[in-house]
Order: C-alpha cells, then sequence, then structure tokens
C-alpha cells in the first residue's frame, strides 16, 4: 500500500513538471517575436520544406559571428592601445639613456642644463645638442697648481700642541677628581658673576 501511494506521488510530480516545462514553452513563444522566412531566389524547389528549419540557425550563425567580431574589435582596440602606451615608454626610456650619455660624455652638461636649454626629445637630437653645446662651453682642462704646503705651518703646529700638553701627548687622558675640578671652577664663576 505504501510503496502505491509513492508511485502514484512520484507521477503526481512528474506531471507537475512537465505541466511546468510546457507553460515556460507557451511563454516563450508568445514573447518570441515571429520571423517571416525570407524567400531565396537562389534556392532549389525542393529546399523550400527544409527553408524553415534553416532560418534560425542562420540567424543565430549570424548573431554569433556579430559577436565574434565585436570582441574581435575590442581586443583590436585595446592591443592599439597597449601598443601607444608601449611604445610611448620605450620614447621616454630612450630619450633618458640619451640624456644620461650626453651628462656621461660632457661632464660640463648638468641635469639643469639639459633640462632647461634642450628642447630635443629624440635621442639623436639630444646627442648632437650635447656635442654643440660642449663645443661651445668647454671645460677647462688647465691643471691649477697648488701652492706648496708651508712647512712652517706644520712645525709651528707642532710646537703649539707640545706647549699646550708638555708631556708630549695631544690629548692627554683625564685624571680622576678633573670633573670635580671643572664644575667647582664653574660654581665659583657663577659666585663671581653675581
Amino acid at each position: 500500500m505504501a510503496s502505491q501511494d509513492n508511485e502514484v506521488e512520484s507521477e503526481k510530480d512528474k506531471t507537475v513538471g512537465q505541466a511546468g516545462t510546457v507553460e515556460d514553452a507557451v511563454k516563450d513563444a508568445q514573447t518570441t517575436p515571429v520571423d517571416e522566412p525570407a524567400v531565396e531566389h537562389d534556392a532549389p524547389a525542393d529546399d523550400k520544406g527544409s527553408d524553415d528549419s534553416s532560418k534560425p540557425s542562420d540567424n543565430d550563425e549570424l548573431a554569433k559571428w556579430k559577436a565574434m567580431s565585436r570582441k574581435n574589435e575590442d581586443r583590436a582596440s585595446a592591443n592599439y592601445k597597449a601598443f601607444q602606451s608601449a611604445d610611448a615608454e620605450l620614447k621616454a626610456a630612450k630619450t633618458q639613456i640619451a640624456r644620461l650619455e650626453a651628462k656621461a660624455k660632457y661632464p660640463q652638461i648638468t641635469d639643469a642644463v639639459l633640462s632647461d636649454l634642450c628642447p630635443a626629445t629624440e635621442p639623436e637630437a639630444i646627442a648632437s645638442w650635447a656635442e654643440k653645446y660642449a663645443a661651445y662651453n668647454p671645460i677647462d682642462t688647465s691643471k691649477v697648481e697648488r701652492k706648496p704646503q708651508q712647512t712652517e705651518d706644520a712645525l709651528a703646529r707642532k710646537v703649539a700642541m707640545q706647549a699646550e700638553f708638555p708631556s708630549g701627548t695631544s690629548h692627554p687622558k683625564r685624571q680622576p677628581g678633573d670633573a670635580y675640578k671643572r664644575v667647582m671652577e664653574r660654581q665659583k664663576a657663577r659666585k663671581r658673576s653675581k
């Protein structure tokens, strides 16, 4: 008895499920516009019966190709933008390299000189500008004669150090009680100033 009840309930569930799908199909049919089949002039007479069934697939095929075309156009435009960005970065890097090479080759050229006086952005133009600037503003390569150090100054310094510290050491170690003596001298100086 229980098994028969289970079978009846399962059959009801199946019919309810099928009824739901039929109702959905009816709704879909009502909301979908009906396309009139186009008459093809090149089609043979015996293909007229299959013409209706192939038409939706042609529309689907057309929609698929349109979507693919849009997707490819989007990819192409994204690739073009990426190419332009990479090209701009490459030009900026080449310009920076040309500026660094000009500064390395000609020491009189600095960042300030390049930014203020060099309008060029192409590497070849920067190199030619740097060469012209270096010819116009050469570096003074003559050696400056240094005055020889006078031994008297060194000797005078040595004598002064020996006079300050007679034991011969330039900086003697502090002796125990030196801090006490300094503090006492400061206190005496404060009392005198009052």
